[in-house]
């Protein structure tokens, strides 16, 4: 009978938990995207509706890039009581200027990738000082090409330039990472 009495208990608490934990509206939630939309974007720059197949999620268009469509909802951590906005802005947006870039530029042998923690990540690997500096000079053309055609993402965007220099017989392979802000400064070097 004490073990029925816990059990029960426990269920209602459990209950009440869960349900003050999933207690925010749809239109809460609306309203949160709202807000974080006007902030990093301005109001009146964007359309959102909500995603047919996902009622927790919303479609958003900027006006200034019609063509491109991202999505974004509010997750919910329920364990911890906590939840935040979630966007897939930086993946639509990067896979558009790498794939705008490589149609008119030629980047061969070197790669130009999209990653999820990084953002853009140029590679090369490289024999001499000379080849690196034309890589580089690549990889610098991209950054302007994304700050000409994508100026709203300007203070967001991550570029790392990665590359493997085989300097000769008696040297070793330098590997490095260095990583530029749009303005073209270096912020980190790995």
């Amino acid at each position: 009978m004490k073990f029925l009495k816990f059990v029960f208990i426990f269920a209602t608490i459990g209950t009440i938990i869960l349900l003050t934990g999933c207690g925010h509206s749809a239109e809460e939630d609306k309203q949160r995207i709202v807000n974080w939309l006007n902030d990093t974007y301005g109001e009146n720059t964007y359309t959102m509706e909500q995603n047919p197949k996902n009622k927790r999620y919303f479609i958003v268009v900027l006006h200034e890039y019609p063509e491109l469509k991202f999505n974004t909802t509010v997750v919910r951590d329920v364990k911890r009581g906590t939840s935040y906005l979630w966007s897939d802005v930086d993946e639509v947006f990067c896979e558009s200027a790498i794939q705008q870039f490589t149609k008119s530029n030629t980047i061969s042998p070197d790669t130009l990738s999209y990653d999820e923690d990084i953002q853009y990540v140029y590679s090369t690997e490289a024999s001499s000082l000379e080849e690196l500096k034309t890589s580089y000079d690549k990889m610098i053309s991209f950054i302007t090409f994304v700050s000409e055609h994508y100026p709203s993402f300007r203070k967001v965007v991550r570029t790392h330039f990665d590359f493997h220099l085989v300097a000769g017989k008696n040297f070793d392979v330098v590997h490095t990472h260095l990583s530029r802000n749009m303005s073209g400064d270096f912020v980190s070097v790995l």
